[in-house]
C-alpha cells in the first residue's frame, strides 16, 4: 500500500507494509536520493500513516543540507571533540581503529550518507579486515579484533546522530546507529584462558630482567597484577612506598592496590637506586614490550612469557591464596566474569574432597535479633 505527500510542485510517494499478517506497519520513502524506511509502530493503518507522515516531515526539516563533512573531518572532529587533551589508552584505541576504517572504505562524505550506506560501509570494513585485504602482507584480523572495531565505530556513529551544526541541524539523518551490532555480519569472539607462566619459566625470567630497566614494571605485573600499559606508564608518585600501596586509574575507574611483601620489597630497593625517576619506565610505556621481547630472545626464554602472563600469573595467585572472587577482582581492576573467560583456571582449582565434606544438614545458629533500648 502506498500515499502521496505533496511537496512544493513534486508529489513524494509513501509505500506501507507489514512484514506478517496482523504486524506493525513500515513505511519507506526516499528523498534527495536517500532512502528512508523505519517501524512505525502501529498496527492500525491510520495510525501507521500519520507516524509515517510526521517521519516524513521530520526528514525534510532535518535533512543535512550544504557540502557536508567527509568522514576523515568527521573522525577529527569526534576525537578533539571526546579527547581534548587527544591522550590516555581509550583516545589510542579510538584513533588508531578509526584511521584504519578511513583507510580501508576510503573517504566519504558522511554526513550526506544514508542509513543503509552507513551500514553497509562498516559491513565492508569488517569484509575487508576479516579476509585480511586491509594489510598487504593479507593478515587477518580475528573475531575479538573485529568486535572492538564495531564498537568503537558505534561510538562515533553514535556521536554523529546526537551533535548539531551552528544552526541547531543534525549532521546525519540516521534515526538509530547504522553500525549497531545486530544489523552487522562480523566472526564469533572466541574466548580462551591463555596459559601463565609456570615456575621454571618465571625464574629463568626474573633472573634475566632483575637488572634491566624493565624490572619495575615487571614487578607490577607479576607481584600486584597490573595491566602492562598501565605498569608502563605509572609515576613514581601514584605509589606509596611507606605503606606499601599504588594508587591507579585505568579505565576512568581510580583505585588503591595494596602491595604484597615481595613487590613492596623490590620496588622499594629500586627507588633507592634511582631516586631522581620520574617514571618506573623512562620510555614510551609501549617500548616495554620490545624491552621484554629482547630479554626473551637474549635468553632463550618461551615467547608465551610476557608481561600480559604475569599478570595472569598474579590473577591466579589471588584465587590460590584463598581471596574471595570479588576482592581478586578489585585488586586486578576488572570483574570475576573477565577473570573466569580470560585469566583464572577454574577446573585447576576444583577440589572434589572439600566439596564431599560438605555437611548440608548442619545449619549454622542465628544469634536472636536484640530489640533497641529507647531511651
Amino acid at each position: 500500500m502506498k500515499f502521496e505527500i505533496l511537496h512544493g510542485s513534486k508529489r513524494l510517494r509513501v509505500h506501507m507494509h507489514r512484514r506478517t499478517r496482523g504486524g506493525v506497519w513500515h513505511y519507506c520513502f526516499c528523498w534527495k536520493r536517500e532512502r528512508y524506511r523505519e517501524s512505525t509502530e502501529h498496527d492500525d493503518y491510520e495510525k501507521a500513516c500519520g507516524a509515517a507522515r510526521r517521519a516524513v516531515a521530520e526528514v525534510m526539516e532535518n535533512a543535512p543540507t550544504g557540502p557536508g563533512l567527509t568522514l576523515s573531518e568527521a573522525i577529527e572532529r569526534y576525537k578533539k571533540e571526546k579527547w581534548p587533551a587527544q591522550e590516555g589508552e581509550s583516545f589510542s584505541d579510538a584513533h588508531h581503529r578509526l584511521k584504519w576504517f578511513h583507510k580501508v572504505v576510503g573517504e566519504h562524505v558522511i554526513t550526506h550518507m544514508s542509513f543503509d550506506a552507513a551500514t553497509h560501509l562498516v559491513q565492508t570494513f569488517i569484509n575487508k579486515r576479516q579476509a585480511g585485504e586491509h594489510r598487504p602482507d593479507g593478515k587477518k584480523c580475528g573475531g575479538r579484533t573485529i568486535k572492538g572495531d564495531q564498537l568503537v565505530i558505534s561510538a562515533f556513529y553514535a556521536w554523529l546522530i546526537k551533535v548539531k551544526d551552528e544552526r541547531g541541524r543534525r549532521l546525519v539523518s540516521w534515526r538509530t546507529n547504522p553500525a549497531n551490532d545486530g544489523l552487522l555480519m562480523r566472526p564469533a569472539v572466541v574466548t580462551r584462558v591463555l596459559p601463565d607462566v609456570n615456575t621454571k619459566n618465571r625464574k629463568r625470567f626474573l633472573t634475566a630482567a632483575r637488572k634491566h630497566e624493565v624490572w619495575p614494571v615487571v614487578v607490577l605485573c607479576l607481584g600486584a597484577g597490573f595491566r602492562p600499559k598501565g605498569a608502563a606508564g605509572l609515576l613514581w608518585s601514584a605509589l606509596d612506598l611507606e605503606r606499601g600501596s599504588v594508587t591507579v586509574r585505568e579505565k576512568n575507574v581510580e583505585r588503591a592496590i595494596p602491595l604484597a611483601e615481595w613487590p613492596w620489597h623490590e620496588l622499594k630497593a629500586w627507588r633507592k637506586k634511582h631516586p631522581s625517576a620520574e617514571r618506573l619506565w623512562p620510555y614510551h610505556k609501549d617500548t616495554a614490550f620490545d624491552a621484554v621481547r629482547e630479554l626473551r630472545r637474549l635468553n632463550n626464554i618461551p615467547e608465551h612469557v610476557t608481561l600480559q602472563a604475569l599478570r595472569r600469573t598474579a590473577d591466579n595467585a589471588l584465587y590460590d591464596a584463598g581471596l574471595m572472587p570479588q576482592d581478586a577482582a578489585g585488586i586486578m581492576g576488572h570483574t570475576p566474569q573477565t577473570a573466569e573467560r580470560h585469566y583464572v583456571h577454574w577446573k585447576r582449582r576444583t577440589d572434589r574432597s572439600q566439596v564431599q565434606a560438605l555437611n548440608f544438614e548442619k545449619v549454622p545458629q542465628k544469634l536472636p535479633h536484640r530489640r533497641k533500648q529507647i531511651s
